[in-house]
C-alpha cells in the first residue's frame, strides 16, 4: 500500500515542475494573461504543498519516520511542522523567482533558485527513498544524514536569505526615502523661489494662480504661506471687489476659490461685487452656451465652464453669511433658474435643487448663530 504514496509525491512533482516553467521558462506577461499566470503559479504551489504533505503524512504511517523514536502520532506533527518550517523559509525566495526581481540582499540572485528548488528535490527524493527502498534499506542512515544534513544547509541559506533581503529593503527604503526628501527639499526651495518674486502689490489674479497650481498644494507649509501673504494684502478688499466685479471668469473663480482657503473675513463691503460676481459669470458662461446649436453641447458646455466652480461659489456665499451676515440666496436662486433654462438636461440643472435646499439651510444657521455685531 505504501506504494500508492507515489501517487501524491508525483501530483506534488508536476505541480513544482508547472511552477518552474512558469516562472522561469515562461516569457513574463502583462495584462489578463499576467494575471493568469501569477493564479497558475499560486494554485501550483499551493497543490505542491498539499499533496507533499499528504505524501509525508503517509511516509509517518508506513514507518518512514520511526527512527525518531517518539511514537507515530509524535512524528506525524514534528514531521508536518518541519515541513511547515521549511515552507516558511521559503517565502522570500519563492517571493523573488515569482516576481522576477533582482533580490536586494547581498547573497547572488541564483542561491533564491538555488533554495527554492533544491529543498523540494531534496525532500522529494528523500520521500520516494522511504515509500521504494527495501524494508531494509529505508533507515540507511548515509542517506538519512545526506537528506537532512541537504535540507538543514538549505534552510540555513534560505535563513540567511531572509535576514539579508530584510536589511537590504532597509537599506533600499532609506535611499529611496532620502531621495524623495531631497525631491522635496529641492521642489520647497524652488517654490519659494517663485514666492520670492512675487510682491505685494502684483495683481491678486498672479497670486491665486500661484496659490491653486499644483505643485504649490504639494507643499503645504509654502502653500499655507501664500495663502496668508494674500490674506495680509493691505489691499485686499479693494482686490476682491474689483476681481470679482470684473466679469473675468477666471478672475471670479480664482477668487471664489481663495474665500476658501485664504484666512481672510470678508465683510459687508463685498455684497455687491459677489452679487455681481455670480451674475457676471452666469452671463458669461451661460450666454455662450445658450448660442449652441444643441442641448447636449449646452450641458456639455455648462459642465465644463460653470459647474466646477459652482462649490467654490457656495462657499464663498456662505463665508458672507457667517462673517458679513449677506444674505446671497437671492442671486444664487436666480442662478438655478438661469441655469434650468440653458439647459435643463445639464446634471448642474438636475443636481442644483438638493444641493440649493442644503445651501439655504446653512445660510439659516449662519445667519442665526453668526457672531453678534456690538
Amino acid at each position: 500500500m505504501r506504494y500508492l504514496l507515489n501517487l501524491p509525491l508525483a501530483g506534488a512533482l508536476f505541480m513544482a515542475g508547472m511552477y518552474f516553467h512558469l516562472a522561469v521558462v515562461a516569457a513574463p506577461r502583462g495584462g489578463d494573461a499576467g494575471v493568469g499566470m501569477a493564479f497558475a503559479m499560486f494554485f501550483s504551489t499551493l497543490l505542491w504543498g498539499m499533496l507533499f504533505a499528504i505524501t509525508l503524512a503517509g511516509c509517518v504511517t508506513n514507518g518512514g519516520f520511526d527512527w525518531l523514536s517518539i511514537g507515530r502520532i509524535a512524528g506525524f506533527a514534528v514531521v508536518l511542522a518541519a515541513f511547515a518550517l521549511i515552507c516558511l523559509l521559503l517565502f522570500v525566495p519563492f517571493e523573488n523567482v515569482t516576481d522576477r526581481q533582482q533580490n536586494v540582499g547581498i547573497l547572488p540572485t541564483w542561491t533564491n533558485y538555488l533554495v527554492l528548488f533544491g529543498a523540494p528535490l531534496i525532500l522529494a527524493g528523500y520521500t520516494g527513498w522511504l515509500i521504494n527502498a527495501p524494508l531494509g534499506l529505508r533507515d540507511d542512515t548515509g542517506i538519512r544524514y545526506a537528506a537532512l544534513g541537504s535540507l538543514a544547509a538549505l534552510a540555513l541559506l534560505a535563513a540567511a536569505i531572509h535576514v539579508t533581503e530584510a536589511a537590504g529593503w532597509e537599506r533600499k527604503q532609506a535611499t529611496e526615502s532620502a531621495a524623495q526628501q531631497q525631491a522635496k527639499d529641492a521642489q520647497t526651495q524652488k517654490l519659494r523661489g517663485v514666492l520670492d518674486t512675487l510682491r505685494d502689490s502684483d495683481p491678486l489674479a498672479a497670486w491665486g494662480d500661484f496659490a491653486q497650481s499644483r505643485e504649490l498644494r504639494q507643499v503645504e507649509a509654502v502653500f499655507y504661506e501664500v495663502l496668508r501673504r494674500i490674506a495680509a494684502r493691505s489691499t485686499l478688499e479693494a482686490d476682491l471687489a474689483a476681481a470679482l466685479a470684473s466679469r473675468d471668469t477666471h478672475q471670479i473663480a480664482v477668487t471664489w476659490w481663495l474665500f476658501q482657503w485664504s484666512p481672510f473675513e470678508p465683510s459687508a463691503a463685498l455684497d455687491g461685487p459677489m452679487r455681481a460676481s455670480i451674475a457676471g459669470f452666469a452671463d458669461q458662461v451661460l450666454g455662450a452656451a445658450v448660442a449652441l446649436p444643441s442641448d447636449a453641447e449646452r450641458a456639455q458646455y455648462i459642465e465644463r465652464n460653470l459647474a466646477p466652480y459652482l462649490g467654490d461659489m457656495f462657499i464663498a456665499t456662505k463665508r458672507m453669511a457667517w462673517f458679513a451676515g449677506v444674505d446671497l440666496r437671492d442671486d444664487v436662486k436666480t442662478l438655478q433658474r438661469r441655469i434650468e433654462q440653458a439647459s435643463p438636461a445639464s446634471q448642474a440643472a438636475r443636481s442644483f435643487p438638493d444641493s440649493f435646499a442644503q445651501f439655504s439651510a446653512e445660510i439659516d444657521y449662519y445667519l442665526a448663530k453668526r457672531p453678534k455685531q456690538p
